[in-house]
């Protein structure tokens, strides 16, 4: 075997200051001065070598006994910019800034924290050119975290401006049932901004309570790990420093079949005419149905199955089947309206049990 070794050194030409080196299964070693040297690999044989320099990366294919090998990372950036707070507000004590790689940007994760000043000035240096989450906190604040996306080229200097929101919170209590796992609380903003906020909690039902979150109205959800439990969701308004209160109990869900002419144009609302939302449940278990749906009717390769799945779903929600089947799954309990080519029909689902319609009848 033969090692691979060299020195990397920044944009501007100045050693870099390597924090570790990678091959495949192998971590190598890193000296002053941005030198490097891998453990044994065969000679000849290619591999991807990942230099790391704080939360910069450098991957580059380099043959089995190379030597004197030069790397070059590309010129650093930087995001600057400032922390406010609404006007007769002060600014809170223990103040951070991160600053996190999206996706497609080429840097280590969670990326570094600002340096941050006591008039809420900020600076991040020795970034890789891409997109980051830069955001705001501080412990024990009930101000909301405020998230901007900022995009930095090489070499460049980029500058955000960051404005607190002062928050309010949801408490939830949760009725767990006969539920013995875990479930899932969240909370999402109705127009879609901002960051979905909750976590992983732990029957019996709390009350649980989610903190300075944005001033706004949310979608509250509850849902478990465990098929045939529902606990439904439910919109609240959040002030500031205000406290929104809800409260769910968990239930065994009931399926839908209806039997009726294959192709025949079907869907489901409430007593009050909305539409039945497809929840994540329902959603996978539709997922696994349009799967086997697809490799029945001919399609083996992976990729091309799960890039029709999506559509399929769609259509299986829209439509009876060839067999005349049509179905909605995991629903919560309680009185819906089919509307149907025949006429609008009441059904009412069952806990843990599956209703059938034959509209043939």
């Amino acid at each position: 075997g033969a090692e691979i070794s060299g020195r990397a050194g920044d944009g501007n030409g100045e050693p870099g200051r390597l924090s570790s080196a990678w091959i495949p299964g192998m971590q190598g070693e890193v000296g002053p001065g941005g030198t490097f040297r891998t453990g044994q690999v065969a000679a000849g044989q290619a591999v991807e070598l990942s230099l790391y320099a704080g939360s910069m990366v450098k991957k580059v294919e380099v043959l089995g006994g190379t030597t004197d090998l030069v790397v070059r990372f590309e010129k650093h950036a930087s995001i600057r910019g400032r922390v406010t707070v609404p006007p007769g507000e002060t600014l809170p004590l223990g103040l951070y800034v991160g600053c996190a790689p999206r996706s497609g940007t080429d840097a280590r994760p969670p990326g570094p924290q600002a340096k941050v000043f006591t008039d809420g000035t900020f600076r991040v240096d020795g970034l890789a050119a891409g997109v980051y989450e830069v955001s705001a906190g501080a412990r024990g604040s009930d101000f909301a975290p405020p998230v901007a996306e900022v995009e930095v080229a090489a070499g460049e200097t980029a500058e955000v401006a960051l404005r607190f929101e002062v928050g309010g919170d949801i408490e939830v209590s949760v009725d767990p049932g006969g539920l013995a796992e875990r479930f899932l609380l969240q909370a999402r903003r109705v127009d879609g901004t901002g960051r979905t906020h909750g976590s992983v909690e732990t029957p019996p039902g709390g009350p649980y309570r989610l903190r300075a979150l944005a001033p706004g109205d949310y979608v509250v959800t509850v849902r478990t790990f465990e098929r045939g439990w529902r606990a439904g969701s439910s919109t609240v308004t959040v002030t500031p420093r205000g406290t929104a209160a809800c409260a769910f109990a968990f239930v065994r869900s009931g399926d839908l079949v209806v039997r009726a002419e294959a192709g025949a144009k079907l869907r489901l609302v409430d007593a009050g005419g909305a539409p039945v939302p497809v929840g994540d449940e329902e959603r996978r278990e539709l997922g696994a149905l349009a799967w086997q749906r697809l490799k029945d009717a001919g399609h083996t390769d992976t990729k091309t199955i799960r890039s029709l799945v999506d559509p399929e779903i769609e259509a299986m929600l829209e439509r009876a089947g060839p067999d005349g089947a049509w179905r909605r799954l995991a629903l919560l309990p309680g009185r819906y309206v089919l509307v149907a080519p025949g006429g609008d029909r009441e059904v009412v689902v069952g806990a843990g049990a599956v209703t059938e319609v034959d509209l043939g009848r």
